[in-house]
């Protein structure tokens, strides 16, 4: 069904330019298009990212705790805290409220295994970043890595 929908609004893309174009071919004088502005990007820059925590029986969200969301840029050797360490989720697997300092959006959908959040990253530099999301299950004081993802910042 998506590609329906993607492949009508290149339908509708295309009927538009081309009837831009006829109208163009029918006008007298020579036209030029304007030119399009070169949007450059500037750093430090506040990119908003979203990512979901999920859970099953055994590792509810509730239980998890001392979330923490680090960054660490390809080729450095150190890695900056994002977000954290936080507790996102409360004893009734909803989202804390009011959420904690670092998140500025949380959802747990309806059989509390998704948590969705939202936090604003700034980003340094351009480059390949890694991030590493982790934290503690239950009662035990042992840090999991509970995911990690790669993004990149281009110039």
């Amino acid at each position: 069904m998506k590609s329906a929908i993607r492949y009508s609004a290149l339908a509708a893309a295309l009927t538009i330019a081309l009837g831009s174009s006829a109208a163009a071919a029918a006008s007298t004088g020579p036209k030029t298009a304007p030119p399009v502005p070169v949007v450059e990007r500037t750093y430090p820059s506040a990119l908003p990212l979203t990512l979901e925590v999920s859970a099953d029986k055994a590792n509810e969200l509730r239980t998890l705790r001392d979330f923490t969301i680090t960054a660490q840029r390809e080729g450095e050797l150190g890695t900056t805290v994002v977000i954290g360490p936080v507790n996102p989720f409360s004893n009734e697997n909803t989202c804390v409220r009011p959420m904690p300092v670092g998140i500025t959006g949380c959802l747990v959908n309806s059989d509390a295994t998704i948590g969705t959040l939202r936090f604003n990253w700034q980003v340094p530099e351009a480059g390949t970043y890694r991030f590493t999301l982790s934290g503690k299950r239950g009662s035990s004081d042992l840090v999991q890595t509970i995911g990690s993802f790669d993004l990149e910042a281009r110039d």
